[in-house]
């Protein structure tokens, strides 16, 4: 039993929900930013970053909700790794399309 008053619970979010969250925040600000990424750019380049933004939010609240049993252990560890596999692909295309706007619009 919690010592914690019901009326006072939340849920609370992991670090690494919090990191995705404001992962996903800074590129979207960044990418639809006019000086950075011109118009005639933005769906080239911008718009498929905002979509992997949202992936490794989505993989990272995944893995936060992957609970069960102990009968349902293999299944939930599977579950969990493919998310960390996941969020792990998300940032690094994440890392190499920063790279190529770097290059391209010389930010």
């Amino acid at each position: 039993m919690s010592n914690v008053l019901k009326r006072n619970r939340a849920v609370s979010n992991s670090e690494y929900i919090t990191k995705a969250r404001a992962i996903r925040e800074e590129i979207t600000s960044l990418v639809m930013n006019e000086k950075i990424v011109r118009k005639r750019y933005r769906y080239v380049y911008s718009i498929p970053m905002i979509d992997i933004c949202r992936k490794l939010d989505q993989n990272a609240t995944t893995y936060y909700n992957c609970m069960g049993t102990d009968d349902e252990f293999f299944n939930l560890y599977n579950r969990k790794i493919e998310a960390l596999r996941n969020m792990y692909d998300c940032c690094d295309y994440l890392l190499h399309e920063l790279l190529s706007l770097r290059n391209r619009f010389y930010i």
